[in-house]
């Protein structure tokens, strides 16, 4: 079982790690660590990049993915040195963690304004790759494109603190409300808040703060299959 930490820092970009496992298959070599800054794709928000430095040669990782437990460090090219019982040094590519955490908290943002906004509307999936983002909601009522604007203008430049938690399924629609979605009912997860929003569950990374977004732009907003879309850029 490999210990994320990614999920304590967003803005912890490198560690020393051990590698516990080397192994193939339909995606390539990659290693196991018993601790890593790597985010795994998947949540709405793509992997991180970055190096693994081992026994002196340096590899590059192109994508991580999460398999029972197990963190796969995928490596750009496979390599007939042997790492497993290694210590490593991981470095991400900081640029794009920290693009990814803006995205994944506008989209988090932007889901409770819209909510907020338009309470018929329920957020129930986000996609947050740059260039291609967008939140979707159960309900066809059209949003206000202008009172979205400004809310989200005014909550970016609010500098309004983000907090995680955790708790089970149970405590969490006790104290706060009944999710639209199946959590279990005594296992505990990980939920993130932004001020006095409602919390979300989620195992993203997230900013400090909302003016770390910067700014946020609104695309197009579209309905289809009873569903209102709406895609948003980071800028």
């Amino acid at each position: 079982m490999t210990v994320p930490l990614f999920l304590g820092n967003t803005y912890l970009f490198e560690c020393l790690a051990q590698v516990i496992a080397q192994e193939a298959d339909e995606k390539g070599m990659y290693l196991v660590l018993d601790r890593t800054v790597f985010y795994p794709q998947g949540g709405g928000q793509p992997t991180d990049v970055g190096t693994i430095e081992c026994n002196n040669r340096v590899s590059k990782v192109t994508n991580v993915r999460k398999d029972n437990g197990e963190i796969k460090h995928y490596l750009a090219e496979p390599c007939a040195d042997y790492f497993k019982d290694m210590n490593c040094l991981c470095v991400l590519d900081k640029d794009r963690r920290i693009l990814n955490a803006r995205y994944h908290t506008a989209g988090h943002l932007f889901s409770t304004i819209v909510e907020n906004l338009c309470p018929e509307l329920v957020a129930i999936k986000a996609h947050c790759f740059p260039g291609e983002a967008y939140v979707e909601f159960h309900g066809e009522n059209a949003c206000d494109r202008e009172a979205l604007r400004s809310n989200m203008e005014t909550a970016i430049a609010s500098d309004l603190p983000i907090s995680t938690f955790e708790m089970s399924g149970r405590e969490f629609e006790q104290k706060f409300y009944k999710l639209p979605y199946p959590m279990p009912a005594h296992d505990q997860f990980r939920a993130v808040q932004i001020s006095g929003y409602k919390p979300i569950p989620c195992g993203g990374t997230h900013l400090a703060s909302t003016k770390e977004i910067v700014s946020c732009e609104i695309g197009k907003i579209k309905n289809k299959n009873g569903n209102l879309r709406i895609s948003f850029t980071v800028i």
